[in-house]
This record gives structure tokens, sequence and C-alpha cells, in this order.
């Protein structure tokens, strides 16, 4: 039974949640972080809309692919923190940009992918 008292239960309640720790997430992270399935992040933390997965792998498939630089220019400044919500599927279109040793971690329902040297400590 939904609650409406209680703003987690269902699942856009949980859904709001896990948004509001990926902007957490993304203040960490500033300029370096992309959400490829949720732009929103960036436009509420950074006022920045970047690249969203859906529209690249739909200009994949249709052999529309941008250009380096188109891409360059709507990504993070200094792109080297990629961040997933955890359990959901995906094209392969952003993490094909991941670097080849790039290591995961669990951050509040969001898989954070970053390279060795950007890894937090534990």
């Amino acid at each position: 039974m939904h609650d409406p008292g209680n703003r987690t239960v269902g699942y856009g309640g949980i859904a709001r949640l896990a948004i509001g720790l990926g902007l957490l997430v993304a203040v960490r992270w500033r300029g370096q972080i992309w959400f490829p399935f949720h732009p929103l992040v960036t436009l509420y933390s950074e006022q920045r809309y970047d690249h969203d997965e859906d529209g690249l792998f739909v200009r994949q498939a249709t052999h529309q692919r941008i250009s380096p630089e188109q891409a360059a220019a709507h990504l993070p400044p200094a792109l080297t923190v990629f961040a997933f919500r955890t359990g959901w599927s995906d094209w392969g279109v952003a993490r094909s940009l991941l670097p080849p040793n790039a290591r995961s971690s669990e951050i509040g329902g969001w898989t954070i992918w970053m390279s060795p040297a950007e890894s937090p400590s534990p």
C-alpha cells in the first residue's frame, strides 16, 4: 500500500532519492563526471546539459555518428568519471569510452567508473 506521507515509497520516491544522491555524487566530481542516462543530474548541479546515451545510440544506429569535437562540446570538460544507476542496462556507448583499466565502486545506487588514478582512497 502506498503511504502518501512517505516520500520514499514506490518507484517515484526511489527515483527521486537516487537522483538526489546523484546530485551529491556530481558535486564530488564537478566538471569530471558524466551521467549518460541521467543528464538532468548535471543540468541541475552544474547548469550544463551533457550528451545522453539514448541520443548517442540513435546517432550510432542510424550511421550518423558525431565527430570527436561535437562529442567533447557536450561532455564534462575534464571527463574521467562515469556514473550509471546500479542494475540498469545500457547500450554500451558510454562504456566504450571507459579506459581499459577503469574500476567501479557503488555509491548510493550509482555505479561509478573511473581510472585507478581517480579512484577515491578507501
